[in-house]
């Protein structure tokens, strides 16, 4: 089992999660908890924004697109990314 380090910090009044470290690793651990969260394999941007810690703009950076990041978190697999959807 792999534990991501959940540090905290105050934004306001609002508490915020956030990664520790932004590497591949990292990101598609965080991309299997949000589809854990959300029952899908298939994590959108969306889902990303409202359950992620971690910005879209950076899996963007770090991976080339999501559904890139999504191969790497082997969510979604190298066959099905070239059939189903479009980076």
């Amino acid at each position: 089992m792999i534990l991501i380090q959940e540090n905290k910090k105050m934004v306001g009044h609002k508490e915020q999660n956030f990664l520790v470290s932004y590497s591949k690793k990292e990101i598609a651990d965080e991309l299997v908890r949000v589809s854990k969260l959300t029952g899908s394999n298939y994590v959108t941007r969306k889902d990303i924004e409202t359950y992620g810690r971690v910005h879209y703009d950076t899996i963007k950076r770090k991976f080339g697109g999501l559904i890139s990041a999504l191969v790497f978190a082997k969510l979604v697999s190298e066959t099905d990314k070239k059939k189903k959807y479009k980076n």
